[in-house]
């Protein structure tokens, strides 16, 4: 493609391939769509086919390694190297639909929350769960993550979701730091 002909596009433009030029010529111009290639793109979430995805992260500094959660109440951790992506496991325990998820900085732990009002601490290596973590007062749980510095966890609950104001205006929310070390209860 001519150097300049690129630089004149605005950031962010989708542009053409090879393929997609002779995809339009034997095809006709049908619909923008068709006229993009997309090489290199891999679906590794088949086993997610009836509820939402909410969640896709990639592990810390590790750009092979990808997980995402489901409303089905499972989190699949994918392989992306060497390709074909593979499932490496699925991590169920939940018994409502995952909302949110981290992985540690040593990717080592994951951390889910859940619409079951419990957060539970999984060993990525094997899948197991170490540790579930019940709401006091059986809230939903709705986004975690790790505090970079420290691996303390941020967890994000709805204060009462059996008023009529849960999911309104109005509504109240709750946030807990607590300080994970692998055996030991911690939390503030």
């Amino acid at each position: 493609m001519n150097r300049a002909v690129y630089e004149d596009r605005p950031p962010g433009s989708v542009v053409p391939t090879s393929a997609a030029e002779a995809s339009r010529a034997m095809a006709g111009d049908t619909s923008l769509s068709e006229n993009y290639a997309f090489a290199g793109m891999y679906h590794v979430f088949d086993q997610h086919v009836d509820e939402a995805v909410p969640r896709v992260r990639f592990a810390n500094d590790d750009r092979h390694r990808l997980a995402c959660c489901s409303l089905d109440g499972s989190i699949s951790l994918c392989q992306l190297v060497p390709a074909p992506p593979t499932v490496l496991r699925v991590l169920r325990g939940h018994t409502r639909g995952v909302s949110d998820f981290a992985w540690s900085l040593s990717n080592d732990i994951l951390v889910s929350t859940s619409l079951d009002a419990t957060m539970r601490i999984w060993a990525s290596e094997d899948g197991r769960c170490i540790r579930e973590i019940p709401d006091p007062d059986s809230a939903e749980l709705l986004c975690c993550t790790f505090q970079p510095v420290n691996n303390n966890l941020t967890v994000v609950r709805l204060q009462d979701t059996h008023s009529p104001r849960a999911g309104g205006l109005g509504q109240e929310g709750y946030l807990r730091e607590s300080e994970y070390k692998e055996g030991q209860p911690g939390g503030a």
